[in-house]
C-alpha cells in the first residue's frame, strides 16, 4: 500500500487520501496484504495506512496470532526485498 501512495507523490506530485487508500483491506482487494508468518492463515495488514510509520498486524480473529506485529520499518524492508 505504501508503494502505491509513494508513487502517487514522486509521478504525480500529491499524497493520496481516498477510500482505497484509507481503508487497511484496500477496498477488499488485500493486494497489499500478506499470509501471516506465525498462523498461516491471517492477513497482516496497516493498522492506520495513512501513516508511514504505523506497524502491520495479523487479523486472524481465531486467538492464534494475538498481538502477531511487525514494525513499519521492517514491513519496508520485506517489501523492497
Amino acid at each position: 500500500m505504501d508503494e502505491r501512495r509513494e508513487h502517487l507523490l514522486e509521478n504525480k506530485f500529491f499524497e493520496c487520501h481516498c477510500r482505497r487508500c484509507s481503508d487497511p483491506t484496500e477496498l477488499g482487494t488485500y493486494t497489499g496484504a500478506l499470509i501471516c508468518p506465525k498462523c498461516q492463515t491471517g492477513l497482516v495488514l496497516c493498522d492506520h495506512p495513512l501513516d508511514p510509520d504505523s506497524p502491520w498486524s495479523c487479523n486472524n480473529m481465531s486467538g492464534s496470532c494475538p498481538g502477531y506485529r511487525i514494525p513499519a520499518r521492517s514491513m519496508k524492508l520485506l517489501i523492497q526485498r
